[in-house]
C-alpha cells in the first residue's frame, strides 16, 4: 500500500500545483504597463492605413480599474487614450473615455496582452 500511496500523492499533489496556475487565468499582475509589440501582426514601426507611423505604445493598467495609453508617432506628435477596463478570466473589455464610451475586447495569457478595436489587433507584453 505505502508503494502505491506515495507515487499517488506526489500525483495528486502536481496535478493540484498544475490547476493552481490555471492557464485560462492571467499568472502575472494585470497593473502595470504594458508596451505594445505588433499591430496586426507587424513589428514596430507600422504604418497604419491612416498614413500614420507608430513607433511606440504604452498601456497602463490601475489597480482602479482605469487604465490610459500613449502612442507615439514617427512625426513626433502623439495621442492618448483613457477610460475603464473589465476582466473576467483572461478576458479584458476596455471602454475608452475618449471615443464616447466605445468598447473593445481582448484577452490576457501571461504576460501578453492582445486587444482587437474593429481595425487593429495590439499585441502588447508586460513591461
Amino acid at each position: 500500500m505505502k508503494k502505491i500511496f506515495v507515487p499517488l500523492l506526489a500525483a495528486t499533489l502536481a496535478f493540484g500545483a498544475a490547476c493552481a496556475n490555471d492557464a485560462t487565468s492571467p499568472s502575472v499582475s494585470i497593473t502595470g504597463n504594458w508596451t505594445l509589440r505588433t499591430l496586426n501582426g507587424q513589428s514596430l514601426p507600422v504604418q497604419t492605413a491612416f498614413n500614420t507611423v507608430v513607433t511606440s505604445e504604452q498601456r497602463t493598467l490601475n489597480p482602479d480599474g482605469s487604465y490610459n495609453d500613449i502612442v507615439t508617432y514617427s512625426n513626433g506628435s502623439s495621442s492618448s487614450e483613457f477610460g475603464f477596463y473589465t476582466i473576467t478570466g483572461n478576458s479584458i473589455t476596455f471602454t475608452d473615455q475618449t471615443d464616447n464610451n466605445f468598447q473593445y475586447t481582448g484577452s490576457i495569457s501571461g504576460n501578453v496582452l492582445t486587444t482587437f478595436d474593429g481595425n487593429f489587433t495590439s499585441v502588447y507584453q508586460k513591461s
